[in-house]
């Protein structure tokens, strides 16, 4: 909160910092808004995490998996016997 407090402060300086580095003779309005990216990044991180354990677990239990049923699971047509 004090880096808030801080660039309220300093807000006027800012602004004709601003006004002077583009040129104009009257400056924009500036407005300070608590950016919360890092929160963003750190749930996405931990939903990552948890993904990652997921896979690992579904890797294991297909380590040694067989599939299920025969080996050919389609029904094949006898052939024909040749009448001699």
């Amino acid at each position: 909160m004090a880096t808030g407090a801080a660039l309220e402060s300093a807000k006027g300086l800012l602004r004709s910092t601003v006004g002077k580095a583009l040129g104009l003779r009257h400056s924009p309005t500036l407005t300070f808004v608590l950016d919360n990216v890092q929160d963003h990044a750190k749930h996405i991180d931990e939903l990552l995490a948890v993904a990652r354990e997921a896979d690992a677990k579904v890797e294991q239990l297909a380590a040694g998996a067989e599939y299920a049923g025969d080996p050919q699971p389609y029904k094949l047509d006898e052939p024909a016997e040749d009448p001699q």
